[in-house]
C-alpha cells in the first residue's frame, strides 16, 4: 500500500507537470484562454471526463506561473517545482522543464487542437509520457535497492497503476499568463 501511495504522488506529480507550465509560441491570435482551452481539451481526452475550469484553482495556477516564471519564460528557480494546495483534497500546483526549458507546446499545435485526431494524438503522447516518467521513478527506485526490474513486468504495473489513478482524478484547472509573446500555464 505504501507502494501505491508512492506512484499515485508520482503519477499526479507526472501528470500535472506535463500541462501546468506551457510555453506556446508567438502571437497569431495565441491568448491565455486559448492555451488553458486546449490543456482542458486535451485533459478530457486523457482521462475521459468533461473538465471546465475551477476558477478558484486557475487563479491559484495563474499565481503559482506569476511567482515560478520569470519575464523571459525561464523557471526562477531552474528546475522543476511544485506546491501543495490543499494536502487533504488532493490539490497541488506543478511546473515543469524539458531539456532545462519550460515544457511548450506551439500557436500552430494549439490550432491543431481543433482537430479531434490531434487531441487523441496529444493525449496520447501524454499517457506514454506519463508512463515513461513513472518507468523512470520505478526502475531508479528498484535499482536503488540493487534489484533490476523486469521491464514488461515493471509497465504492466505502471500501466495497471495509471488506469487506476486515472479514474480517481475529479478535477483538473488550468491558468495561463501571457509573458512577453508567450503564455504560460
Amino acid at each position: 500500500m505504501k507502494m501505491f501511495k508512492r506512484f499515485a504522488a508520482a503519477l499526479l506529480v507526472g501528470v500535472m507537470a506535463l500541462a501546468m507550465l506551457t510555453a506556446c509560441g508567438s502571437d497569431s491570435g495565441l491568448n491565455e484562454q486559448t492555451v488553458e482551452d486546449a490543456m482542458l481539451t486535451v485533459y478530457s481526452e486523457l482521462f475521459g471526463k468533461e473538465y471546465t475550469n475551477n476558477a478558484t484553482q486557475e487563479a491559484q495556477a495563474k499565481a503559482f506561473v506569476n511567482e515560478t516564471v520569470d519575464d523571459n519564460g525561464a523557471l526562477k528557480s531552474g528546475k522543476a517545482t511544485y506546491k501543495i494546495v490543499d494536502q487533504s483534497a488532493g490539490t497541488m500546483l506543478v511546473l515543469s522543464v524539458q531539456d532545462g526549458k519550460p515544457y511548450g507546446m506551439t500557436a500552430e499545435t494549439i490550432k491543431k487542437m481543433e482537430d479531434p485526431a490531434a487531441v487523441k494524438a496529444a493525449a496520447a503522447e501524454m499517457k506514454e509520457t506519463l508512463i515513461q516518467t513513472m518507468m523512470d521513478y520505478f526502475r531508479d527506485y528498484y535499482e536503488d535497492r540493487g534489484i533490476t526490474p523486469d521491464e514488461a513486468q515493471l509497465r504492466a504495473y505502471v500501466e495497471a497503476g495509471y488506469d487506476q489513478l486515472s479514474k480517481q482524478v475529479k478535477a483538473v484547472s488550468v491558468g495561463a499568463v501571457k509573458k512577453g509573446n508567450k503564455v504560460y500555464s
